[in-house]
């Protein structure tokens, strides 16, 4: 074993260690010192589902609902939500690409992958609403942009995306476009009205979509902060509706029947 290999895998003992002492800050430390190091990939999966899984613990979000916990809290999830995507990922790769390695590793891995399976679910339906005066809205955007937690640098680069999605604002100067949508094109305008049609390259469809198009499908949206809610009348004269967030370069939307999906931002000018 080389000494960067003996150093990584101590890190990650360490953090054991402190977890079993109930040692929650030590052991992130530590996990942060593995991952950031470039460890051996099955070590590297295992380390991201030991800090999700530790962050899970030491706030006990099971037992709590998402609306209750304190926005430091809630960031804590959102960190943990990742390690957890990380780690099935990880793991997933090593799978695929048949990496080797000790037989206690490859058997970690084997359990850490159901459990991140189940953990991945959680937070997946672990969603951003708080109730306020009895009514159920959005957590504000200071989640993102304000807090000021123990920094992690392994997750510096996701971190520093959610601060920019936090500072987004709606483009108005081309369209969004989701292949896979029913209404594949969405272009807003700042009076508050969205035309919109649902087939069709994005280089074509930008040249001629226009709210007031006979082609076009139209609707109104309104903001609050990054929170969109979006209303449509179709062109077969149906409605449809979805509500979502404005990241820094896409849309995250969710229909009344749908899971999320994202409208990417085309530009007038690509």
């Amino acid at each position: 074993m080389s000494s960067k290999q003996h150093n990584d895998l101590e890190h990650y003992n360490r953090a054991s260690r402190a977890r079993r002492r109930d040692d929650f800050n030590l052991a992130v430390a530590e996990l942060d010192l593995c991952l950031g190091s470039s460890p051996h990939p099955l070590l590297e999966a295992l380390a991201w589902f030991s800090l999700g899984e530790i962050i899970f613990l030491n706030f006990d979000f099971r037992n709590r609902l998402s609306y209750s916990v304190s926005d430091e809290e809630y960031y804590w999830s959102i960190r943990a939500g990742e390690a957890i995507l990380r780690s099935i990922v990880a793991i997933e790769r090593c799978s695929a690409e048949g990496v080797q390695g000790n037989e206690a590793m490859v058997r970690d891995c084997h359990n850490a992958y159901e459990k991140a399976q189940a953990l991945n679910e959680f937070f997946a339906s672990y969603d951003p609403y708080i109730v306020k005066n009895g009514k159920r809205e959005y957590r504000p955007d200071v989640v993102f942009r304000d807090l000021r937690l123990t920094p992690l640098r392994c997750l510096a680069e996701f971190e520093s995306k959610a601060r920019r999605d936090a500072a987004a604002t709606l483009k108005l100067n081309g369209l969004y476009f989701n292949a896979d949508g029913f209404i594949t094109h969405l272009k807003f305008y700042e009076d508050g009205l969205i035309g919109c049609h649902s087939s069709g390259n994005p280089h074509d469809v930008i040249r001629w979509l226009d709210r007031d198009h006979p082609a076009a499908s139209k609707g109104r949206y309104e903001l609050q902060g990054r929170q969109i809610q979006i209303g449509l009348t179709l062109s077969s004269g149906g409605t449809d509706s979805y509500s979502g967030w404005v990241l820094s370069d896409s849309l995250e939307l969710v229909g009344s029947i749908s899971l999320p999906f994202r409208y990417e931002f085309f530009d007038l000018h690509s």
